[in-house]
This record gives C-alpha cells, sequence and structure tokens, in this order.
C-alpha cells in the first residue's frame, strides 16, 4: 500500500504523463513543455487568460499577467487533463511563456492558462 504522498503523486515509467489526485480532482499533465499556436476558431481576434482550472493547480507566482495572446500567438507551457471538464474543456495548457502574433519577443506569463477548445480547437500544437 502507498503513503498518502505517493498516493497524491503517481508517475508512470512507460509515459511522459504524471497522474495527480487531489481534493476530489484528478488529471494528467504531460511531463515537458511543447509550443501551441493560438487560431479562434470563430470571430474572435485572440483570448484573455484563463486561471488555473482547479484549486490543486493553483499556484502563486510573482507578476503581472501580459496583454492577451492574439490569434497567431505562440504559447509555450505543460498541457494538463482534467478528469472533470471546467468551462467545457478537459484539456488545459499552463502556458509558462508566450511570443504575441507578429512579434519575436518571448515574455513570461505568470498565473497565465489557456483550454484547449473553445467552439471548436483554439490551441494547435507546432511541429
Amino acid at each position: 500500500r502507498r503513503s498518502p504522498k505517493a498516493q497524491a503523486r503517481h508517475r508512470s515509467p512507460c509515459s511522459l504523463h504524471t497522474t495527480v489526485r487531489g481534493s476530489g480532482s484528478r488529471f494528467t499533465r504531460t511531463a515537458m513543455s511543447k509550443s501551441y499556436t493560438l487560431k479562434h476558431p470563430g470571430s474572435c481576434s485572440g483570448m484573455f487568460w484563463r486561471d488555473a482550472p482547479t484549486p490543486e493547480l493553483k499556484k502563486s507566482e510573482s507578476g503581472t499577467k501580459p496583454d492577451w495572446p492574439k490569434n497567431g500567438a505562440v504559447l509555450k507551457g505543460e498541457a494538463h487533463v482534467l478528469e472533470k471538464p471546467v468551462q467545457g474543456c478537459n484539456k488545459w495548457l499552463q502556458v509558462e511563456e508566450y511570443c504575441q502574433a507578429g512579434s519575436s519577443k518571448w515574455e513570461k506569463t505568470p498565473n497565465c492558462w489557456m483550454q484547449f477548445e473553445q467552439g471548436g480547437l483554439l490551441l494547435h500544437e507546432k511541429a
């Protein structure tokens, strides 16, 4: 039988995913950062930053959120798959940094999250 600490965090030796169980929530996250291009499937020109989708994922980082990403911006971070959808979406990106559309400057993104879908696919993985 595993200790409570081991039960709270279990890493599969055969994958790049970590399954985390918290107070009533469960999610899986990738073990490495990836880059995604923001392309809203509708008529929006971009998306506002989101807060962490669950209390277990929320952490306090110093700094202020940068300007919201416009279509064509590149977001880099860790993907999290939630057991239960939040705001209609199971997959969320914990954004570490982003490059605004039309810019070459990367900016840190403290406490910034983005869902992968909103009325269709929103974040497209870069090759």
